[in-house]
């Protein structure tokens, strides 16, 4: 039987050499793209058209892709392997486009269309070789996500058409018109309209997002994903959501309850994704009716303010091995600027409730290069290190369980189109002796252990988000001389 049919909240793919292909690419690794909801959501909404077959593309420099991790699931069956893959082309890449893989072993030019969906300044690069591979063979786009919104004007030379709208009813009916409608009619029909919340018309009201195809090679291994909310009430001054989600829709719990409970019993675990998942009143009775369905659930945006013990117990009791929180800085003034104006016994008291639940891990976010900030502020923040390592203690005591406190620190990046989109971007120099003066505090405490993101990758991603007109001729040379993101990061030095 040809076509495709969604059942159960996922996709069952019967490719059919017969009808159009339509691509739905990740400008990135298989791993990042399978974990991203918007691609899942895309590719699930074109198999549903039974006249298009959805055929899949991702970067081929990162190459994690088994041809039998992938899980289908129908009501009435086990769950079956999607033998789907080519290997051949897994190994050396699309004949038309060697940079990318599909696991349905399609060529980029026996397409009809394509749906992109980008959301980070680093996949610029493959971004240009996506457009550049399609224009050679005369197939029309679509670029969609946050990347679109933020450099709509700068890129849409490139692409047939730009989405800055969200993934709701009208992308529904893009895909339901082919192919009756060619590809490129169905993206001028798309309204130019942004985020659009709450909705005002049915077409605007934003879909839920879930997983489509579940693997063991994402990010998250073998997790169905659904989106909660869509936006975010924060406003945080450094975060893109503060001024581009265009406000906060939360999608009603019994939608959400609807598609989990049709999902077969081999689905175990369900991650529910959101900005901050406790911004929900019934962010509790919505855990417990999952877990009514017989599932796990696992939360990774929780504000630290709104967490309670009864919650953290429950995600606990859900087999939740990390807690994971977002202090940002220690710094009052600093952290009140941004719009973390979180109380450091909030940040305690979590710690002591992770140690006394017996949590393996709690993981906290901080950044580095924020306005108003010097080498004192990183003192305080290794002050704030051992008030936590302390609080996980005492609360260890009560459980017998000694969770490891995991740091992660990252260069402050002041994005375009955020409150503080004209901060001025840290010195390496600075970056690097703040980590050092925590990293040589760390040390001596045991059981802290402290993970820095690169700061020339940050700083590729302040020069695309504030210079990208600049930026764009020396990337499209090294696009012509098939060159790599490291080769770009180098060049962006300069800018």
């Amino acid at each position: 039987m040809s076509g495709h049919t969604r059942t159960s909240g996922a996709v069952k793919v019967n490719p059919s050499k017969k009808t159009p292909k339509v691509g739905i690419i990740y400008p990135g690794s298989y791993a990042e793209g399978m974990s991203n909801l918007a691609f899942q959501e895309l590719f699930s909404l074109c198999a549903l058209n039974k006249s298009v077959s959805p055929v899949r593309f991702f970067s081929h420099e990162s190459n994690e892709y088994n041809e039998n991790s992938e899980n289908n699931y129908s009501d009435n069956s086990r769950p079956e392997k999607n033998h789907l893959h080519d290997s051949r082309g897994r190994r050396n890449g699309c004949i038309s486009a060697p940079f990318l893989f599909s696991p349905e072993g399609a060529d980029v030019s026996s397409i009809c269309g394509a749906v992109i969906t980008s959301s980070f300044e680093t996949d610029i690069l493959n971004l240009l070789k996506i457009a550049l591979c399609l224009k050679k063979y005369n197939i029309p786009s679509l670029l969609g996500g946050l990347t679109a919104v933020q450099h709509a004007d700068t890129l849409r030379s490139f692409f047939t058409r730009i989405y800055t709208g969200v993934i709701n009813n009208e992308i529904s009916a893009f895909f339901n018109h082919l192919p009756d409608i060619p590809f490129s009619d169905a993206c001028s029909s798309l309204s130019s309209s942004e985020f659009v919340t709450p909705p005002s018309a049915d077409k605007n009201k934003p879909l839920i997002c879930h997983t489509a195809l579940l693997s063991d090679s994402t990010v998250f291994k073998n997790t169905f994903l659904i989106e909660t909310s869509r936006g975010c009430r924060r406003r945080c001054n450094f975060c893109i959501l503060s001024k581009k989600s265009g406000g906060y829709y939360e999608h009603p719990s019994s939608e959400i309850l609807s598609i989990i409970s049709k999902l077969p019993s081999e689905v175990k675990k369900i991650g529910l994704v959101s900005a901050a998942f406790t911004d929900r009143s019934d962010c509790i009775a919505l855990i417990e009716s999952i877990n009514a369905i017989g599932k796990e659930v696992t939360v990774a945006s929780l504000r630290m303010e709104q967490l309670t013990e009864r919650l953290i117990s429950l995600l606990k009791a859900n087999n939740q091995r990390t807690l994971t929180l977002a202090p940002e800085t220690a710094d009052l003034k600093i952290r009140t600027n941004i719009g973390k104006a979180y109380s450091p016994e909030h940040l305690l008291r979590c710690a002591y409730l992770a140690g006394s639940a017996g949590f393996h891990r709690l993981k906290l976010y901080y950044m580095l290069g924020l306005p108003e900030e010097d080498d004192k502020t990183a003192e305080e923040i290794t002050v704030q290190i051992r008030q936590c390592r302390d609080a996980l203690n005492r609360g260890a005591q009560r459980s017998g369980i000694m969770p490891k406190l995991q740091i992660s620190i990252s260069p402050f990046v002041p994005k375009k189109g955020t409150v503080l989109e004209h901060a001025v971007f840290a010195e390496e120099h600075d970056i690097k002796r703040r980590v050092k003066i925590i990293k040589s505090r760390a040390s001596s405490l045991g059981g802290v252990s402290v993970d820095t993101e690169s700061y020339r990758f940050a700083r590729l991603q302040y020069v695309v988000s504030h210079k990208i007109e600049e930026l764009l001729p020396l990337a499209l040379r090294i696009v012509e001389e098939n060159g790599s993101i490291r080769e770009l990061e180098k060049i962006s030095r300069k800018i």
